[in-house]
């Protein structure tokens, strides 16, 4: 009898493991996005994939919501001083995140014992290492108002100097040159994302580069990844206001629009994040689409190419641009602004239509270049093919065979490259900017831009953008436009239409937080 007790029992046992009585599934939630792996570095880290993952494994001082609000971080308060230079942070109780494998894989390099809090010394050290040269941070422009920054850049200064000091082990003081508006935003980037100096010391050069090599202060810890998927698990030591909801997230990178169709039909995808063309030929029923418009499809030159740096040049092709017809087949309302986030008019009249004055800004062109004839490539992507192309049939009957453009379609992962590094002539061209403020999307247009897609040359044009960063509420609008004439009067971009970023979900997943780009936050999703 007790042997059947004991049989009986243990069915039991084993019944509740796989039925109700076993502990709740774990959520997991997969999504497409773009980008391979490369470095976790968050000094160095760039968009896609990686810049996801950075921004959900890593908790800056302050967050930015949906709602354009800066909310506590790391930083549960701060105080800003009366003339706006001084920003004094206070940090909240924190610890770091080191997996099995970087306990590992760094043994002795490492205390047996470590585990340490997170600092204000970490955010002091993360900055240094984001405002010195031989980091190569790419967004470290962000940071030029920091005092010191300016001398460091140019190597007159040790990175010491720079105005960021960690007074207390909770309490951090940042220095500015001016009042900057959008500071605070700034801090919420990956570049000022924190490292501890010990930990990044005991990698030899290697941070960030391995799942052993990194250690996470966010509501996520990276545990896995390959070329095209990265693992994100629920960080268990963290103690913040954004604990993960979902236990795990998978990123995973190379969809077209076709595998992410069949990926969300299946629900092997719970969504996606996406071209706003390519989400609206997705095939699936029951998603929610949330867009953010922050492109602006242009035409744009390259005006470090001789022949394009003649202003009167590109005034005849903008003169000779008719873009109703293109923006009515792709279903868009021409903008006449450059900035996406743009409200009213055009800040001036712009160039206009006119096929007369097209042809006389050409025949200057010539004149001025002491050329008899011109020829040029524009690149697009291929689903603007047809339309270039009779935009291109236009422009050979307006100015005959002195002119002659040919077109390059590309992936868009080439269009990208093709104009970062300035081998084109002109491009179809969605302009973003890796930090949505009005400074930083026109800085992308000057020559001194590490992300430049024009080249321009103009120390007039500098001071305005650079006058942009410094703006009072009340000034903003009008050194906005002034910039923005700047840009349309001298001929260096045409605006097309504004393009949203998307991000798709399933109608069972909440809480994802898109604030485009690669701004996609996981810390308040799950399944409904």
């Amino acid at each position: 009898m007790k042997r059947i007790i004991s049989v009986f029992l243990c069915a039991l046992m084993a019944a509740c493991v796989f039925s109700s009585c076993k502990k709740s599934e774990i959520t997991a939630l997969y999504f497409a996005v773009s980008g391979a792996a490369s470095s976790f570095d968050p000094q160095i880290a760039e968009d896609g994939a990686v810049g996801i993952v950075v921004r959900n494994c890593f908790e800056g001082l302050v967050y930015v919501d949906e709602n354009g609000e800066v909310i506590p971080g790391a930083a549960e308060r701060w105080e800003i001083s009366p003339d706006g230079k001084t920003y004094t942070f206070y940090l909240r109780s924190a610890k770091w995140r080191l997996t099995g494998t970087a306990k590992e894989g760094l043994g002795e390099k490492l205390p047996e014992d470590f585990a340490p809090e997170v600092t204000a010394a970490d955010f002091e050290f993360a900055l240094r290492r984001a405002c010195d040269p031989a980091t190569g941070a790419e967004d470290a422009s962000l940071l030029s108002n920091i005092t010191g920054f300016s001398q460091i850049a140019s190597g007159e200064a040790d990175i010491s100097t720079l105005g960021v000091k960690a007074t207390g082990e909770r309490t951090l003081v940042i220095t500015l040159n001016e009042p900057e508006s959008g500071f605070l935003e700034v801090l919420s980037e990956p570049v000022c994302m924190p490292c501890n100096e010990e930990f990044f010391e005991a990698t030899g050069g290697r941070y960030g580069l391995l799942i052993k090599y990194i250690m996470s202060n966010g509501p996520f810890y990276l545990t896995r990844f390959d070329d095209n998927s990265f693992r994100m698990a629920k960080n268990p030591d963290y103690s913040g206001e954004h604990t993960a909801k979902a236990d795990v997230v998978w990123l995973y990178s190379g969809y077209d629009a076709a595998k992410v169709s069949e990926g969300l039909n299946e629900k092997t995808l719970s969504g996606a994040l996406m071209s706003e063309a390519d989400a609206g030929s997705l095939s699936v029923k029951k998603t929610v689409v949330n867009g953010v418009p922050d492109i602006l499809r242009a035409l744009i030159f390259n005006l470090g190419k001789r022949e394009i740096s003649n202003e009167n040049v590109r005034l005849a092709f903008l003169s000779a641009t008719d873009l109703s017809d293109m923006c009515a087949g792709f279903n868009k309302e021409k903008t006449d602004r450059v900035f996406p986030f743009s409200n009213g008019a055009s800040p001036q009249e712009g160039v206009g239509f006119s096929v007369k004055n097209a042809s006389k800004y050409m025949e200057k062109g010539l004149r001025e270049l002491e050329k008899t004839d011109l020829s040029f490539t524009l690149l697009c992507e291929e689903r603007f093919d047809s339309a270039v192309r009779e935009l291109l049939q236009s422009w050979q009957k307006d100015f005959g065979i002195y002119v002659n453009v040919g077109i390059e379609n590309v992936s868009s992962e080439e269009l990208e490259s093709r104009v970062k590094s300035g081998e084109f002539d002109m491009a179809i061209y969605p302009v973003s900017a890796r930090f949505f403020a009005p400074f930083t999307f026109f800085s992308r247009f000057s020559a001194t831009d590490k992300n430049s897609i024009s080249f321009l040359e103009d120390s007039e044009y500098d001071r305005a953008v650079a006058a942009l960063r410094f703006s009072s509420d009340d000034a903003e609008g009008s050194r906005l436009s002034s910039v923005e004439k700047q840009l349309l009067s001298g001929a260096c971009v045409l605006p097309m239409w504004n393009e949203n970023s998307c991000i798709v979900t399933l109608g069972t997943v909440s809480g994802v937080r898109y604030l485009g780009g690669c701004r996609l936050y996981f810390y308040d999703a799950k399944l409904q």
